[in-house]
């Protein structure tokens, strides 16, 4: 049996405070003469900045905690991480012996889902905007790359949420008050739960990509037949829907994410068609005015809100599904919960996250037939523009050079992700970024019940979900509430005199982060003047939509 070799500590014999060394795979990890000499020097030419997020790589026996202590100003958590095992148990009896006066994590590399859940925990706060590096000891000369991983884990996790934080500053009101607007139509309509494995036909999943139009204008007479006649189950996103109306394609349901209302071009020609859509609880709220058919809404966590997890909490929403981003995803997600089971197959067209040189959507969606109604002799047909935007590049694709942007490259990503090698999941694309799922053709409709999914429909009437109403009803009173106390002060009919006024408005009002995500300085309630004026006139905005 092979014998573990386990780091010695050393005595350098020069009298100085850190006078030990670690010797270990035939190395020393500190200095034979000075052992803390360079981590001192490291952390004293060394900036830190308010807002900072501090990774210890390899911190061994933890020279220059003590100093980086005594540096560090405000909101600048730290956290250690050893990779290599007899190091890590060094660390932490190091690490134990020292009690520093600040809290200090440390993670091994079979921690990483602790670590993960830590640091996205940290970012959520808005406090952190950075992420800085310190080697703390040679031990990471053993797994650099595993260090390098996690660093630019760490930088991702906090890029993504200041990248969120300036969609939510954009868009957290309009998501906020239409999931108000939403959830009063909840006790009429359905939730993904509801029609959860009901399909037994094939899915095609239909997006707006130029690949749309070669699966349907290049299709064979009898594929075409089988469509028409229902044999397949067609999921179309909102932007693909006029495409297949146009072809006389039945849509048997249509996926809507988006919030405003340039979307609602995308429904031209649709009005009472009574095709069920799924609608994310996010999504226009008028979109199924429109078509006038059965709704079921499904839940995306947009941001870590309280009043999220109250409606969680309360029944009101079943489960969130995660924040995709792209509607064809969601669609994707949305196909899978409703096969009837694993052996029924699942087909994607139409989502390329890529296109040509001015084709940048299927005809008949709403950007081609812009193009269309705005065609002159000045101006042409082809939407080469796009291909020179910012962030536009070259890529390949599966038939050839294509024009891509990072997002949506980070969509085929998340794709990649989320659905890499499921079983039955298959792409009949013939151009598009390539994805990592079975690529194939659509073959002969499989027999199976076609009535589930319309008998789950029928559920709708007198569903008799009064969770949703009780929640608006909980929500106004306390709108009410609030707002009476923020005008009338001490006065207020409502004030609580065995408790500050602060006190009392931070009670009422940091659970519902609604009324203030959507500002600049929003990731935390505050009762300063200024603040609370903006939350007050958010009151209002709120209650004229309950």
């Amino acid at each position: 049996m092979q014998q573990i070799e386990r780091p010695r500590i050393l005595d350098t014999g020069t009298g100085l405070s850190y006078s030990k060394t670690v010797e270990y795979k035939t190395r020393f990890l500190y200095s034979k003469y000075n052992p803390s000499k360079s981590i001192l020097s490291l952390i004293e030419r060394t900036e830190i900045l308010p807002g900072t997020l501090v990774l210890i790589k390899s911190p061994c026996l933890f020279y220059g905690l003590v100093e980086l202590e005594q540096k560090l100003p405000e909101h600048c958590p730290v956290i250690a991480v050893e990779a290599d095992k007899e190091l890590y148990s060094l660390a932490q009896e190091s690490l134990a012996e020292m009690s520093p006066k600040i809290p200090v994590e440390l993670f091994s590399a079979d921690d990483l889902n602790e670590m993960d859940s830590y640091l996205r925990k940290q970012a959520d706060s808005g406090d952190i905007k950075r992420v800085l590096p310190l080697d703390f000891s040679g031990g990471v000369a053993f797994h650099t790359d595993f260090y390098n991983r996690i660093f630019f884990a760490a930088q991702e996790i906090v890029s993504s949420f200041w990248k969120n934080r300036i969609t939510i500053v954009k868009m957290g009101r309009l998501f906020s008050k239409n999931i108000f607007c939403n959830v009063q139509r909840l006790s009429s309509s359905l939730t993904l739960a509801d029609v959860a494995h009901t399909v037994s036909k094939p899915i095609i999943v239909c997006g707006a990509g130029e690949s749309l139009d070669k699966t349907f204008s290049n299709a064979d007479d009898e594929f075409l037949r089988t469509v028409k006649e229902g044999e397949f189950f067609i999921l179309a996103v909102d932007a693909a829907l006029g495409s297949l109306l146009d072809r006389n394609i039945p849509v048997d349901a249509v996926v809507a994410m988006e919030s405003q209302s340039a979307i609602q071009n995308a429904y031209i020609g649709s009005r009472d068609s009574h095709i069920p859509v799924f609608a994310d609880i996010c999504s226009r709220p008028q979109i199924p005015a429109i078509l006038n058919g059965p709704v079921i809404f499904y839940a995306t966590r947009f941001a870590s809100a309280c009043y999220l997890d109250d409606l969680k909490e309360k029944g009101v929403i079943d489960s969130f599904i995660p924040p995709l981003g792209s509607v064809g995803l969601s669609a994707t997600l949305i196909a899978l919960y409703l096969r009837k089971t694993a052996e029924t197959r699942v087909y994607i067209t139409g989502l390329d996250f890529s296109y040509s040189m001015g084709l940048t959507h299927a005809k008949g969606t709403p950007s081609h037939k812009r193009r269309l109604f705005t065609h002159s002799r000045t101006s042409t047909l082809g939407s080469y523009d796009a291909a020179f935007g910012q962030g536009c590049s070259f890529v390949q694709g599966k038939s050839g050079s294509m024009i891509s942007s990072g997002i949506m490259e980070l969509y085929a990503t998340t794709f990649n992700s989320m659905f890499a090698g499921e079983e039955n999941l298959v792409d009949i694309r013939d151009n598009g970024l390539p994805l990592q799922i079975e690529n194939g053709r659509i073959e002969n409709p499989c027999t199976g019940d076609k009535k589930a999914f319309a008998e789950a429909l029928g559920r709708i009437k007198d569903r008799n979900n009064d969770k949703s109403q009780k929640w608006i009803q909980e929500e106004k009173e306390a709108l009410l509430k609030a707002r009476d106390l923020l005008t009338n002060g001490d006065n207020s009919q409502y004030r609580d005199k065995n408790a500050e006024l602060n006190s009392q408005l931070t009670e009422i009002l940091a659970p519902r982060d609604y009324l203030y995500i959507h500002f600049p300085d929003g990731t935390h309630f505050s009762t300063e003047p200024q603040f609370l004026k903006r939350v007050r006139a958010e009151i209002d905005f709120f209650l004229k939509w309950i």
